[in-house]
């Protein structure tokens, strides 16, 4: 299927905007990614780990737990909720993580019960797919690590921006290509750099 919008965005109970936001306000988020992002943008604010689904946490926004929520656009889209969203950060601001906004459907090759997934496939999603997971492949990394990456195709190129926090601080990488494996890789060798 096509993917859904990869951003991550901010909510808030009042539309704030992340440079609205007073000092020490606390944003809910479970990932070290979206973490480091967000503290690259503003290092004065609290961070708290947030469980439940999209909707419990959003609630846990609206009754004061949190003074924002940080979640990616995707997620809202599935549910309806797009409205919700207080800001969508540029991908320079915050690099979504690796295959934010796709969704994937295995199946064995050779069960015509599964024959039907060549017809919803997106190319594109496809190879943006591949090259973000090659990134994180070749880092060594899972989702629970501090590094984010984006791939954008479009007639036969493939535009990727990644980012690797780490003791040293943020380090942010742009290429073209228009083999998704060899991009992804490449892309992980240099932010590493």
């Amino acid at each position: 299927p096509e993917r859904l919008t990869p951003n991550d965005v901010l909510i808030t109970p009042n539309g704030a905007r992340l440079s609205d936001l007073p000092s020490d306000s606390i944003i809910g988020t479970g990932s070290p990614r979206r973490r480091a992002e967000i503290s690259h943008l503003r290092t004065d604010l609290k961070f708290k780990k947030i469980r439940g689904n999209v909707d419990t946490r959003i609630k846990k926004v609206e009754s004061g737990d949190f003074d924002g929520l940080i979640t990616s656009m995707a997620a809202l889209e599935r549910l309806g909720l797009e409205e919700k969203a207080s800001q969508k950060f540029d991908f320079e601001e915050v690099v979504p993580a690796a295959g934010q906004g796709s969704l994937g459907v295995v199946g064995r090759k050779d069960d015509e019960k599964t024959s039907f997934l060549g017809e919803i496939s997106d190319e594109k999603a496809r190879l943006e797919s591949i090259c973000e997971r090659a990134f994180l492949r070749e880092l060594g990394l899972g989702c629970k690590a501090g590094a984010g990456v984006l791939a954008r195709a479009k007639d036969n190129e493939i535009k990727t921006l990644a980012v690797l926090h780490d003791s040293e601080g943020r380090h942010l990488v742009k290429l073209r290509g228009s083999d998704p494996v060899e991009l992804g890789e490449k892309a992980a060798r240099e932010v590493r750099e």
